[in-house]
């Protein structure tokens, strides 16, 4: 019990010891969805191959006082955005767009998305909360040292489901059970 409460302690010194001193600065991400035009499936279970997707992407860093922004990085699959301080205006957010090439991108394995069994399915757009993630650092110096923030931000996509192109047989097949023949 003594030797618990002595860890305890000690480990809560450490935490303290390690705590930044003064006020920290913030790096503030936000990101609208990727719009991916998407076929409809009669299969139970798809993996959709992603085009090219654009991020609008909104940055705010706010270094502490005492500091200057030196940089932030902007990192997302393979692809890495990087902004100096004479990309911001100070207090201001930068507005730009984060470009992620298709090839860069996994499948995504969707389970209801785009269900041609489902007469709503092309109905409204289907959002998918957190494809993927971008995760972000800003670096701040000033005459007291560096200070390094981190943020992650969940990327969502908006699926647009059209129906998808009949084969010839399918419309053939179609249009003869519209007509009312029977065919053997």
């Amino acid at each position: 019990m003594r030797s618990t409460t002595i860890l305890s302690l000690l480990l809560l010194a450490c935490a303290a010891a390690a705590a930044p001193d003064g006020p920290r600065g913030r790096l503030e991400l936000r990101a609208e969805p990727a719009t991916v035009n998407a076929t409809e499936t009669k299969k139970e279970r798809r993996l959709v191959t992603l085009p090219a997707l654009e991020f609008p992407l909104r940055l705010q860093p706010d270094c502490a006082a005492g500091t200057t922004l030196d940089y932030v990085s902007v990192t997302a699959a393979d692809t890495r955005l990087i902004f100096r301080a004479a990309d911001f205006v100070p207090g201001e957010a930068l507005e730009t767009t984060l470009r992620l090439p298709g090839e860069q991108l996994a499948p995504l394995g969707l389970d209801t998305a785009c269900d041609a069994t489902d007469p709503a399915a092309d109905e409204e757009p289907f959002l998918v909360p957190a494809a993927f993630s971008a995760h972000a650092s800003l670096l701040c110096t000033g005459d007291t040292g560096r200070e390094m923030i981190y943020a992650t931000l969940a990327l969502a996509i908006r699926l647009l489901c059209a129906p998808a192109a009949q084969s010839p047989q399918e419309a053939a097949a179609d249009q003869a059970s519209s007509a009312g023949a029977t065919s053997f």
